[in-house]
């Protein structure tokens, strides 16, 4: 179908990048800060959790691909009081640029507003997965309703943004990189 073939586009150009940055950064290592957010987001979109984790320890930028990428370690490994500080301390770092940039200023802000949708999906999808026993105490039936249900939200969400490649792409691969904690 159409969308597993953009989907393969937008895996090989994410691996490309990530090959892209590794090159720049064997050439260039006092990049490794301007780097950082691609190369940390080009990881977690591959999978490639040791390499989020030692990009993120690296570094103490608040950009959101590194914020995120916090958040999403701490899924992978945090107890539920940790996930919900790290998604707390998300909110302020990525909603800080909103508040400065005032309501006056929607268009400069769209960016960080995107990137606070992606943490409330994020947060929305752990929640249902988490919440999801494993063993026999739930029906398959009662877990394809569940998914189903977070499907329609998160599909009716996914509306609400522009319809562009620059606007979903990232919403859609952090779908995918949450799914794969």
């Amino acid at each position: 179908s159409s969308i597993e073939g953009t989907m393969l586009c937008i895996t090989s150009f994410t691996d490309s990048l990530r090959t892209h940055v590794k090159g720049m950064l064997l050439l260039n290592p006092d990049w490794a800060t301007d780097l950082a957010p691609f190369h940390v987001e080009s990881a977690w979109v591959l999978g490639n959790w040791d390499e989020v984790k030692e990009v993120v320890s690296r570094s103490d930028s608040q950009t959101s691909s590194l914020v995120m990428a916090r958040v999403l370690l701490t899924l992978r490994h945090g107890a539920p009081d940790d996930v919900q500080e790290a998604l707390s301390k998300a909110r302020v770092a990525i909603g800080a640029p909103i508040t400065a940039a005032g309501p006056r200023e929607y268009r400069r802000s769209y960016d960080n507003i995107l990137t606070l949708h992606q943490l409330h999906e994020l947060e929305m999808i752990h929640d249902v997965v988490r919440r999801m026993p494993l063993n026999g105490s739930t029906s398959s039936q009662q877990r394809r309703l569940t998914m189903n249900t977070l499907k329609t939200r998160l599909d009716a969400r996914l509306n609400l943004t522009q319809p562009s490649l620059r606007a979903r792409e990232p919403i859609l691969g952090l779908r995918r990189a949450v799914y794969d904690i």
